[in-house]
């Protein structure tokens, strides 16, 4: 009977201690967006939530694509294949309401978005487009048409499921 304990504590410590990655699987997005007439393939996204923002009464998610896997070191957020699309999206309200948001650098409206690249570690900021957000939870479709200066322009889309993180308005 004690072999069959042992045996049983094994078995459960083994299967344990091998699937740590489990909370951590990468969810993986599909989806293609022209940068400066280039495509990229888009594999994996975060959503950070910031949440209720009680000074202006607004709610806000940064949505992180990237053509690698999203890499968070510290509050540093990049991509291991070098392409990071940024979207910080602002609502009125106490939730995350999906829908269109009108792009402006840093110049919140009602429902406005800053997009903005990392690559070959420089930001580059968009000024004017709109971003469009569909689906709910952790499951999104996100569509992009965004012009930068220097005639540079980001355009697609991207379907999947997100990895969540909680963050704050700051």
């Amino acid at each position: 009977m004690k072999n069959l304990l042992y045996l049983s504590l094994l078995t459960i410590a083994i299967l344990f201690f091998s699937c740590n990655d489990d909370d951590s699987t990468e969810l993986r997005l599909n989806g293609t967006v022209i940068l400066d007439g280039s495509s990229v393939e888009m594999s994996d996204g975060l959503i950070r939530d910031n949440g209720f923002d009680d000074s202006d009464s607004t709610y806000s998610y940064n949505f992180y694509l990237a053509n690698g896997t999203v890499q968070t070191e510290d509050v540093f957020i990049q991509s291991s294949g070098g392409i990071l699309v940024g979207l910080l999206l602002v609502n009125p309200g106490d939730s995350f309401v999906p829908g269109t948001f009108d792009v402006s650098f840093l110049l919140w409206n009602e429902r406005s978005a800053t997009v903005y690249i990392l690559q070959d570690e420089s930001f580059k900021f968009a000024t004017e487009g709109t971003v469009t957000v569909n689906g709910s939870e952790q499951s999104y479709e996100i569509t992009i048409d965004a012009d930068f200066v220097d005639d540079l322009t980001l355009t697609g889309s991207v379907e999947g499921e997100f990895r969540l993180e909680y963050g704050s308005p700051d």
